[in-house]
Formats: structure tokens, C-alpha cells, sequence
């Protein structure tokens, strides 16, 4: 289990509403769905997303796999170089 999994089993709770938003600065990979890799930067997690900053071109509804977390999730939206992903369960 990477650091960054273990740090998010931590914040685990039952009701989802509870998650909060945990600014972080960890740096990953994210793969897309033709197994490109991109360096990316997770500065948000919570137990259901994570916001990152990645030289992928990220486009709303896309699928990609981070190495650490290990975690599928999907781009729900973009900003000036930003990404919210939910994580796929």
C-alpha cells in the first residue's frame, strides 16, 4: 500500500457526506485509457476524489488510473490546468 493510501485510510468513515477535502502536495502518475503515463500532482483527496495539476490533457468524462493511490477515476471537471476525478468504486 503506498503512502498516499495509507494517509487516505485514515480520514475512512460510513456516512459519504462526511468526507472532507484534505489539502495535500503528492506528486503520481495517471495513465489514460491507451496507456499513455503523465506526471501529475494530487492537491486534494478526499475518500471519493481527488483534485490534481497533470500534463495529461484531462477532458471532462475521461478514465484514468493513478499509481498512488492505486484508483481509477473519472475527470468530472477542468480549470487553467486543474482536474476534479471521482474515484471509481
Amino acid at each position: 500500500m503506498g503512502k498516499l493510501e495509507n494517509h487516505l485510510q485514515k480520514f475512512l468513515v460510513k456516512d459519504e457526506r462526511s468526507w472532507q477535502r484534505f489539502k495535500c502536495g503528492y506528486y503520481a502518475e495517471c495513465y489514460d485509457s491507451s496507456g499513455n503515463v503523465y506526471s501529475c500532482k494530487i492537491i486534494d483527496l478526499s475518500y471519493r476524489g481527488l483534485g490534481i495539476i497533470s500534463s495529461a490533457p484531462l477532458r471532462t468524462g475521461e478514465t484514468y488510473s493513478i499509481s498512488d493511490p492505486k484508483v481509477r477515476a473519472e475527470v468530472v471537471w477542468t480549470a487553467e490546468g486543474r482536474a476534479g476525478l471521482r474515484i471509481h468504486n
